[in-house]
């Protein structure tokens, strides 16, 4: 990500920006940062796990969103674009462009965003009471981690590193192979 400005936007203008901008910004604090784009192998296994997600989940009260929806993290704080998430809560039904209840958050790992995503961002979503599992997945090797809310609000590590591991999406109840996260990825 990189500072577009470098000084001090309201939340309201933020908002305002994003409804005709031509590229996502993320907002921290009062500045925006503009996201770069994308790889083919980002792109390629985001959409396969929406699309796994999607399948699994039809005709649930669950929706899966992906990278061009908005979710709060900290209200008139923080405002992110995850790769993808899903909310179970029907208070999210209520604005088409912010989510704020997510219970699973994935985030695809690029050398642009990954310090980010396993630092403070990854710090800010654990604080979101609603959500259950964050998962961060690698573009440049076989490589899943998951991370699990326990009954005590600690976080639990899975690592998963084989193509036939299952990733346990206990939050959703339901199972994607990583064969299917990385179908059409070929490492070199």
């Amino acid at each position: 990500m990189e500072a577009v400005k470098q000084v001090y936007i309201s939340v309201e203008d933020y908002f305002a920006l994003e409804k005709t901008a031509e590229c996502r910004h993320e907002y921290i604090d009062g500045e925006i940062f503009a996201m770069s784009g994308t790889s083919d192998f980002h792109n390629f296994i985001t959409q396969n796990i929406l699309i796994a997600l999607r399948q699994r989940l039809r005709g649930s009260p669950c929706k899966v969103f992906m990278e061009n929806v908005r979710l709060q993290v900290d209200e008139g704080v923080r405002y992110t674009y995850p790769d993808v998430m899903v909310t179970c809560d029907d208070r999210d039904l209520t604005d088409r462009y912010t989510k704020r209840y997510p219970v699973l958050i994935v985030e695809v790992l690029s050398d642009s965003t990954e310090a980010d995503d396993r630092g403070k961002k990854a710090s800010k979503y654990r604080r979101i009471s609603t959500l259950q599992q964050y998962v961060l997945v690698s573009q440049s090797e076989c490589s899943v981690e998951l991370f699990s809310r326990t009954q005590t609000s600690n976080w639990m590590l899975t690592e998963l590193s084989t193509p036939d591991s299952i990733l346990n999406l206990s939050c959703l109840n339901l199972e994607i192979p990583l064969t299917e996260i990385y179908e059409a990825i070929e490492f070199s």
